[in-house]
């Protein structure tokens, strides 16, 4: 439950209370005779920690409290916190005797492990103070805080304030700047459409943006814009970040004569003279940011007008649709330490590229570059730690801080292959807690963890070990002193092929992919896969094919079938022999699908019918026969089985044919 207030007394009563007996004692006054009552906390009349008991028998402590009295008074600052011009002493004090204070500056909450106040603190740059106050025996202050910020208040940034006369012309598409760097590296810098077609100021606020460059850099600011033509370009960077576009500070425009507007001819900032006030070109002279400029962010802005060098504008800017475009530049320090290698005696070889490319041991390069360290071990090695200043990094890149010395340390390794069929069974290597794949380099001694797992139904048949047999059981570790080739061979249950030899045809069992022939009474293994080949002698063909018990004849394909291992197989083949009708003038009877295609019937007596039938019942050819051979050429037989129904006056005999 939750109190809105101040707890006046705690009441303990050795029975429930009724909804009613409750709101009535919450008004009540009572005492140590009232009915029930086991104990009243009286918290008016605390001593301390400790409340009496109204019955005056079982006084009561409070634990983990103290007293308002016994609270340490918070410190309290001097000077005040506020805005200053110059660096302040600011002191620390508490109203309590013998208490010490504790503050931080980093913003984070004071506790007693933090500094401790012992003399005023010089604060030089914007600060944030938070402090307590601390005695034994009491509560802690309340934590308390003062801000500080020094140097001169800056003026906001000025700015034309009116509107365009229109937006249809004379607009700024792109801005596009090329030759700034940072830490030697090229960086662009693209504005697109800064003015939106239902823009109607006159001021663009572009700020959110940033150009990153460098001291030093020369900056050439090309233009892509609509229907411009008599306006003219200015360019100011506020270099001494004092919110004032300074008149050093307007770094690059095309064309100005200070006599007057239409005043011919006028000179650009390089002091290239223009004839005609109507020069409007794409691109703005190149300027060099100078080595005495402020690092860090600033404004950059960016103007199109009538021959006016004002930065904030001047009083016709939106009649003649002109434009002032402010955005961020962030300077970097031009600053250049030495990178300083020697190559390793043994183990490789190793570069050191600023960007694509190498440097020399000893060059100079801009502060902030990324350096990359590209090592080349030698055959039997590979790299061990790579180190700036003594320190190992991680991956093969770091920025240039203060001057470096780079170092690669080699070691032996050894390749390590293992080798399995992961349709069977998984191999997985770790050295320490890293993975190890097949082919990696491992140091010399390196102590690596093989688990071997096969999949269900499968074992482990063999493992070898630079190939002699290795017996140990998994998981099991390996020490690698020389390279070191792993081959783990899984075998699946293994099941018995059974199968009879049929007469008129043969049948050739072998696994899929396989050559050699197999027996019955063989083993085959789980998960393969059983082919099985049949070939018939002419006038006969398969005319029963059971496996497991279960018909596959309609399976077979081009005299082919493929059967999965999963059981033991049992294989029972038949081929048809021909025989005649039932009299002796057709003993003889054979049935066959000729080289092209076309049924054959031999041995028939002369002036029978014959009838063939797909699979499906229907017939598909039909003709007397005429001769000893009779060959049905009115259909072509495609792959497939069929039925052949011979018929004389007194009988009719059905044989099943397959192509």
């Amino acid at each position: 439950h939750f109190f809105n207030g101040e707890i006046a007394d705690v009441r303990f009563y050795k029975k429930a209370l009724t909804a009613a007996e409750v709101t009535t004692d919450m008004t009540a006054t009572v005492t140590g005779a009232t009915a029930g009552l086991v104990a009243a906390y009286d918290f008016k009349n605390m001593s301390g920690a400790t409340v009496p008991d109204i019955k005056g028998t079982n006084p009561g402590t409070l634990m983990n409290f103290a007293p308002q009295g016994d609270v340490v008074a918070a410190p309290t600052f001097s000077p005040a916190a506020g805005h200053y011009t110059d660096a302040q002493n600011v002191t620390l004090a508490s109203t309590e005797a013998g208490a010490k204070i504790y503050y931080t500056v980093d913003g984070s909450t004071p506790t007693t492990a933090s500094t401790e106040y012992t003399a005023a603190i010089v604060v030089s740059e914007n600060t944030t103070i938070k402090a307590i106050a601390a005695k034994a025996g009491m509560v802690t202050s309340a934590v308390v805080s003062a801000a500080y910020t020094i140097g001169a208040i800056l003026p906001d940034y000025c700015k034309y304030d009116g509107n365009r006369a229109d937006m249809r012309n004379r607009l700024i598409n792109s801005i596009n700047v090329t030759g700034a760097t940072v830490g030697g590296e090229a960086r662009t810098f693209s504005l697109a459409n800064p003015q939106a077609n239902n823009q109607p100021n006159t001021y663009v606020d572009a700020t959110a943006r940033t150009l990153y460059a460098t001291q030093g850099d020369n900056l050439t600011f090309a233009l892509t814009k609509d229907a411009i033509a008599w306006m003219h370009f200015y360019l100011f960077i506020d270099y001494d970040h004092n919110n004032v576009f300074d008149a050093d500070e307007a770094v690059s425009y095309t064309y100005y004569n200070a006599t007057g507007k239409n005043a011919e001819p006028g000179l650009d900032s390089k002091g290239v003279s223009h004839l005609t006030n109507d020069y409007c070109p794409d691109a703005l002279p190149v300027f060099t940011i100078p080595t005495t400029a402020l690092t860090g962010a600033t404004r950059i802005r960016f103007i199109a007008g009538w021959n006016d060098i004002n930065p904030c504008g001047y009083a016709d800017m939106g009649i003649e649709k002109g434009t002032m475009l402010d955005f961020m530049i962030d300077i970097a320090s031009a600053k250049k330490y030495p990178v300083t290698f020697t190559q390793p005696s043994v183990g490789g070889t190793f570069t050191v590229k600023n960007g694509a490319t190498a440097i020399t041991s000893g060059a100079e390069v801009a502060e902030g570059a990324t350096l990359t360290v590209d090592a080349v071990p030698a055959t039997g090695y590979k790299v061990k730690t790579i180190k700036v200043n003594n320190v190992a990094i991680s991956g093969t890149t770091f920025k240039v801080t203060a001057t470096n010395v780079v170092s690669v340390e080699f070691e032996k390794a050894f390749k390590f292959d293992y080798t399995f069929d992961s349709t069977k069974g998984k191999v997985t290597v770790v050295a320490g807690a890293s993975a190890v794949a097949s082919g990696d380099l491992l140091a010399e001694g390196s102590v690596v963890t093989v688990t071997v797992t096969p999949n269900p139904r499968f074992t482990i048949k063999s493992m070898t070990l630079n190939g002699q047999p290795h017996t140990a059981t998994s998981p099991f570790t390996l020490t690698i002193n020389e390279a070191t080739t792993l081959a783990v061979v899984f075998e699946g249950e293994t099941y018995t092929l059974t199968y009879n030899t049929p007469k008129y045809g043969q049948m050739l069992v072998t696994l899929a992919g396989g050559t050699t022939p197999l027996n019955s009474g063989d083993e085959i293994p789980y998960g393969g896969l059983l082919h099985l080949a049949f070939s018939s002698t002419q006038g006969t063909s398969l005319a029963k094919l059971l496996i497991n018990g279960e018909d596959w004849l309609m399976d077979v394909m081009a005299n082919a079938l493929d059967v999965d291992i999963f059981s033991n197989i049992v294989i029972e083949a038949e081929f048809t022999a021909s025989s005649g009708i039932h009299n002796s003038s057709s003993d003889n009877l054979i049935t066959y699908v000729n080289k092209e295609g076309y049924l054959v019937v031999e041995g028939a007596e002369i002036g029978s019918l014959i009838e063939v039938y797909d699979i499906a019942g229907a017939e598909i050819a039909k003709a007397v026969v005429q001769s000893n051979s009779e060959v049905l050429s009115s259909v072509q037989l495609s792959t497939a089985s069929y039925l052949v129904k011979i018929s004389n006056k007194s009988e009719s005999i059905v044989r099943r044919v397959i192509k």
